[in-house]
């Protein structure tokens, strides 16, 4: 009964924790029941209602079992006692209890489980009502909730200049909708879920309440009937009193004939559970070959792997070597190549200007010569139409003279630009030597595509290495999962382990159970 009155007390006080979380939130949250208060009063006070019977359930049973306990301790005595709470239940039937007759004994124990019945089925209706009417309140709110939204479409399909406050008013009503709907939702759900509860526990506390009824009156019958036998020294009371006790033993029989059924299922099972243990020892054996076969090959295959990754490790590295030395001999050429094509450039510049001023000196000589010319047939023309003028004639024969000292700075002006034409040819000198370097250039050509070879090599030895990498990690995989199916297999072995140990203590429980059955007297 120790149990029994545990279950009753979390009951108990399961009840008013529900009650104190139902008025804080009446009290101090008003607010939540203010979304719909015709629907939530009415959900809350039902609550209340319900609450309230549960508690007063709760006293009704366990001041019951209080008085049953002491009932028990007492026994036997000639008065009945007053009997309260769910002792009422048998007020005018305690004898039944101790009756020669089962009917009788039944018929009384009946009447207590029938009664304690009702009271915990009334308690499970009450969870199905109230959940019931938190979804009716939901679907009310929800329809309030379609008839605002239909009300916010007609304001904004009917109005040319929608404003903000009309707009707002028309969205209050679903609004409030949803508040109705979720409000009554948590009510009824919460309060389904505690008087559910409620209902569960009391439900424990009275069939364990009944099963010690029932278990008492089995054994006190029997010890009543040793005493009616030893008490009356007539012939059918002692009949009468044998009889009994037959009928009390073969009760007991019974008992134990279904306590031994009980142990030999028990027994069968722990025997099947037996061989499906040695059946899943013998897969997790099999998996464990299995694996250690993978795992050889996993093994293999990573040592071959690290092999032909190393000897690839290798000619990399030779690869890269050898490219390193064609690189600084390419870049001792690029060096030589830049610095001849730096002096040519020099040398071009410079030519270049001694030409531009040689040009613009004979343009200068030109133009004077052939102002002088000009002078002169002028002048001849004046000899002709004037042959007195011979000292004029005399006069620009010398500024003809001068002119030639002009000519012959223009011949000193030509050698240097035959000068110009050996910085020229030095310069072509140049050009060949650049030649001669693209000479080197193409050399340095080949031993690129040399190193585009090499790279078409390393190439290929990337793609073998993460060939190899993705071998072995496929081969990493499938270890990995062979692991788990060797778990797997293991928590299947340890599941069945676990269940036949269960099994071996439950028949080690129904042999004491069939060995706690109290001796008759006689």
């Amino acid at each position: 009964m120790r149990s029994t009155r545990s279950v009753l007390y979390l009951s108990l006080l399961l009840t008013v924790l529900s009650l104190f979380a139902l008025f804080y939130t009446l009290v101090f949250h008003g607010d939540f029941v203010a979304h719909n208060i015709v629907f939530n009063s009415i959900i809350a006070c039902f609550d209340v209602i319900v609450l309230l019977y549960a508690l007063y359930a709760n006293f009704f049973v366990g001041r019951g079992i209080t008085q049953w306990e002491q009932f028990k301790r007492h026994f036997p005595r000639d008065e009945e006692p007053k009997l309260k709470g769910g002792m009422r239940l048998l007020r005018g039937r305690l004898h039944d209890l101790i009756s020669f007759n089962e009917d009788e004994r039944n018929s009384a124990v009946a009447l207590v489980a029938k009664a304690l019945d009702w009271r915990v089925d009334f308690l499970f209706y009450a969870a199905g009502a109230v959940i019931s009417m938190g979804l009716l309140g939901t679907f009310f709110g929800l329809t309030f909730t379609m008839e605002g939204i239909r009300g916010s479409i007609d304001v904004l399909s009917s109005a040319d200049e929608i404003q903000a406050k009309s707009l707002i008013n028309s969205l209050a009503a679903p609004l409030g909708g949803m508040a109705t709907a979720f409000s009554s939702s948590m009510f009824g759900l919460g309060s389904s879920i505690c008087t559910g509860l409620v209902a569960h526990f009391m439900g424990r506390a009275t069939e364990g309440w009944v099963y010690d009824i029932e278990k008492w009156s089995f054994v006190a019958s029997g010890e009543e009937a040793s005493k009616v036998a030893g008490e009356t020294g007539t012939i059918d009371a002692t009949t009468r009193a044998i009889n009994r006790l037959a009928a009390v033993l073969s009760r007991h029989v019974e008992f134990s004939h279904e306590d031994t059924g009980k142990f030999l299922d028990i027994s069968g099972n722990f025997v099947q559970g037996q061989a499906i243990q040695q059946e899943t020892m013998d897969k997790m054996l099999t998996v464990i070959s299995e694996q250690s076969e993978n795992n050889k090959q996993s093994i293999e295959t990573i040592l071959n792997t690290v092999t032909a990754n190393g000897e690839a490790t290798r000619q990399i590295v030779e690869i890269l070597q050898n490219s390193s030395v064609v690189l600084a001999g390419l870049g001792d050429i690029v060096k030589s190549n830049s610095a001849y094509i730096a002096r040519s450039i020099e040398a071009q510049e410079s030519n270049s200007q001694t030409i531009g001023q040689a040009i613009a000196g004979l343009n200068q000589m030109r133009i004077e010569f052939m102002g002088s010319l000009d002078t002169i047939s002028n002048k001849l023309k004046g000899i002709q139409d004037n042959t007195g003028a011979l000292e004029a004639i005399s006069d620009e024969l010398k500024g003809v003279h001068a002119n030639t000292g002009a000519l012959e700075a223009i011949s000193d002006e030509l050698k240097g630009v035959h000068a110009n034409t050996s910085a020229l040819e030095a310069i072509s000198n140049d050009l060949k030597g650049v030649q001669a370097n693209t000479g080197a250039l193409e050399a340095i050509s080949g031993n690129l595509k040399e190193l585009q070879a090499s790279a078409g090599s390393i190439q290929q030895s990337t793609n073998q290495l993460l060939g190899y990498s993705v071998n072995q990690a496929e081969a990493l995989q499938n270890a990995n999962q062979v692991m788990q199916v060797q778990q797997k297999a293991i928590m299947e072995g340890m599941r069945d382990l676990t269940e036949a140990r269960v099994s071996i203590v439950s028949a080690i429980r129904a042999v004491q159970k069939v060995s706690d059955v109290p001796p008759t007297k006689g």
